[in-house]
């Protein structure tokens, strides 16, 4: 399966981790709120002013985090697009998005760089790890497809490809002061890209080559 998730601001990869005896954690969210299921030409909204989680836990000074879980269930496989946006007044630091699954309510987040969190590589061949600078995160034990972060307006999502299934995104991050507004967006379900089939004229033509090719090969063949 080729999954991609590309971001409004930034995209991260995620891979690898590094083990640590001592981990400041915060409390993750315990609701998952449900969507729904949604089909190819179907959109699902996305709103945390409506829902359940966690808006304004204590995290450093005046700043607080926020979380929040959504489940949706695709029902045939299909190109996952959409967008996850401020709406409400927003003044944070960071805005991640991750997509798994596996439930991942009342899985901690991982506090302040701490060395427990995800590592970071770019692309070069090979990777060169990127010191992980990132106020929260998950941890290395929590399981997901593709993950993600911008600190601009919000976070887009483009998935490829994705089968049929039940699936959770969670919206976390933390907030440059002690209140956090609102984030809103929508999901939407796309065809897949069909593979461009081979016209049979085509076919045809290419079977007439290769039975040009053999005749002369064959005649070569008597002459020698």
């Amino acid at each position: 399966m080729k999954l991609g998730f590309q971001m409004a601001a930034a995209v991260i990869a995620l891979a690898g981790w590094a083990g640590s005896a001592e981990a400041t954690t915060v409390t993750g969210s315990g609701t998952t709120n449900i969507l729904g299921p949604i089909g190819i030409g179907d959109t699902l909204t996305v709103d945390t002013t409506t829902v359940a989680g966690i808006a304004n836990g204590p995290y450093n000074g005046s700043q607080t985090y926020f979380d929040y879980i959504f489940t949706f269930d695709l029902t045939q496989p299909a190109e996952i697009d959409g967008a996850v946006f401020s709406s409400g007044g927003n003044n944070f630091d960071e805005f991640h998005v991750v997509l798994s699954d596996v439930d991942p309510k009342n899985t901690v987040l991982y506090f302040d760089h701490d060395p427990d969190m995800y590592k970071h590589f770019d692309n070069a061949t090979p990777p060169n790890e990127i010191p992980n600078d990132n106020l929260i995160d998950i941890g290395k034990d929590t399981p997901f497809i593709s993950a993600g972060s911008s600190n601009g307006n919000g976070v887009g999502v483009h998935l490829d490809s994705l089968a049929a299934g039940t699936y959770y995104l969670r919206l976390f991050g933390v907030s440059q002061t002690g209140s956090v507004g609102a984030f809103a967006g929508q999901l939407g379900a796309n065809a897949l890209a069909a593979t461009t089939p081979v016209p049979p004229a085509l076919l045809m033509f290419l079977t007439a080559l290769g039975g040009l090719g053999l005749t002369g090969l064959v005649r070569r063949a008597a002459a020698a």
